[in-house]
């Protein structure tokens, strides 16, 4: 048996987006399959009460931090967490995140996620502090961390790429863990109650489900909408699911310029039952973004049989097992307005959808993803208790 801690002091609820989902995805997975190895869950005072587990080998432990300032948090991450590691006796610590304790965990095991390295793609997304915050805790977690878990083998390539110094034997890939159950669970929204909340009409809205952040390249989806809706297609509406963000305002401006204020719904975050009722009904679901580690909202929505499209860009083809509809540039709002009519006018098959579904499911479901990472947790630990890597 295992002593496990796993860090989940960076989560803010509704406002860290897919890496939040992620790590719930993880924990809940987790406890379906592992009845075994003890589970320590790090969680500060601003989102303790968010984790609940039913399992006795499922513990919080509640930290003395608030969760929501990160210098704070790295701060803390790196001088008390520690401290309470070593006094669990824990074998293996697993930080979901780029932020780590600076110094070496003596005795422990310390296995880091990486969900990508946008930052040193597209620097001018991120603030000075970021940036700085960035360039010191993405190479301490690669070259401290015993194990680094990639989410795709593009993350992995471009890490081999960007830090040609890490050792390339402590770089695994391990995809995302998709709650695709929450969809099957949750209630769904009548559709007269979607009508009443968003203004919306079965099948005749094109959903998007991303943070509103610059690298998800709104825009263009805008401009592409408003392109298509100049074919006199009054009818069909765009919705904007997602953490709003620093472009917001931006992307309203943008909006009223091109007259389809009228047309187009931005919820903001939304809860699984809303989301679940708008991927049903949705028309297609198009996914513009400029960087992704993995890309779960077009995986889901390829799960839930909706026609897909997205770009080529970073780790999507690989996450969308290239089965979804593909646009070359991903700044060509012209082109996107064209495939976007043509997908709604000529949709793949419903059998084609299916075939699509099970293969996503099969790929990415809770308890799959979850054994691989309770095997790759063990097999870490056996390669110290063995002595094949010595700690």
């Amino acid at each position: 048996m295992m002593k496990i801690g796993i860090d989940a002091l960076f989560i803010r609820p509704g406002k860290v987006g897919g890496t939040e989902s992620y790590l719930r995805n993880l924990l809940k997975g987790l406890e379906e399959v592992d009845s075994t190895n003890e589970y320590y869950i790090f969680t500060s005072k601003s989102n303790a009460a968010t984790f609940e587990f039913s399992k006795d080998n499922f513990k919080k432990v509640e930290c003395n931090i608030d969760g929501l300032n990160r210098f704070k948090r790295v701060i803390y991450t790196s001088l008390t967490l520690p401290k309470i590691i070593k006094s669990l006796d824990l074998h293996l610590v697993f930080f979901p995140s780029y932020i780590r304790s600076a110094g070496s965990l003596d005795k422990v095991i310390t296995v880091s996620n990486i969900q990508d390295i946008q930052y040193k793609h597209y620097p001018q997304y991120f603030s000075k502090m970021q940036r700085i915050i960035f360039n010191i805790f993405y190479p301490l977690s690669l070259k401290k961390s015993d194990e680094i878990i990639c989410i795709s083998d593009f993350v992995k390539n471009d890490i081999k790429i960007e830090f040609s110094d890490i050792d390339n034997n402590k770089l695994t890939t391990i995809y995302n863990p998709i709650d695709f159950e929450k969809f099957d669970e949750t209630t769904d929204l009548s559709m007269q109650t979607i009508e009443e909340l968003y203004g919306l009409q079965n099948k005749k809205y094109i959903l998007s489900v991303a943070s509103l952040l610059p690298h998800k390249n709104i825009n263009t989806l805008i401009q592409a909408f408003a392109t298509f809706k100049e074919k006199d297609l009054a009818d069909y509406k765009l919705v904007l699911v997602g953490v709003k963000g620093k472009s917001t305002s931006e992307l309203t401006e943008l909006i009223s310029k091109a007259r389809v204020e009228d047309s187009v719904v931005i919820p903001g975050f939304i809860n699984d039952n809303n989301l679940n009722s708008l991927y049903k009904h949705a028309g297609i679901f198009v996914s513009t973004s400029l960087f992704e580690g993995f890309g779960m909202p077009p995986v889901e929505a390829m799960y839930k049989k909706i026609p897909t499209i997205t770009t080529e860009c970073a780790s999507l083809p690989e996450v969308t097992q290239d089965k979804a509809i593909y646009y070359n540039d991903p700044l060509d709002y012209k082109a996107l307005a064209i495939l976007i009519a043509d997908t709604l006018e000529n949709p793949p098959a419903i059998e084609r959808l299916n075939t699509i579904s099970n293969d996503i499911h099969s790929a990415y479901s809770l308890n799959k993803i979850a054994e691989k990472y309770m095997m790759f947790f063990e097999q870490c630990y056996r390669n110290v208790e063995t002595g094949k890597v010595k700690k």
